[in-house]
């Protein structure tokens, strides 16, 4: 592994989707999309009934592309903004 990729911002969603597992979230893609900027992801979110203070919802992340590599990720929680960012038509 080299230092670069050890950085704590790359490890992060590594360290997101375990704390989900262990509290039984649930998402399903709904939509990928390709634009000039990057890629739109449509995502359903589910919890169970035991994740107090969270709901259901629809969102959508950016994937911001730079040199064929993803630089940065964006949630939106409107289709028409994340769409814009990821410039999609």
């Amino acid at each position: 592994m080299t230092r670069r990729d050890a950085s704590p911002a790359r490890d992060r969603p590594r360290r997101s989707a375990a704390r989900a597992r262990r509290l039984r979230y649930n998402a399903d893609i709904t939509e990928v999309a390709a634009g000039s900027r990057g890629l739109l992801c449509g995502l359903a979110e589910r919890w169970p009934a035991s994740a107090t203070g969270r709901q259901d919802r629809e969102l959508f992340h950016v994937y911001l592309v730079r040199d064929g590599r993803i630089a940065e990720i964006e949630p939106y929680d409107d289709r028409a903004a994340a769409a814009r960012a990821a410039g999609v038509a």
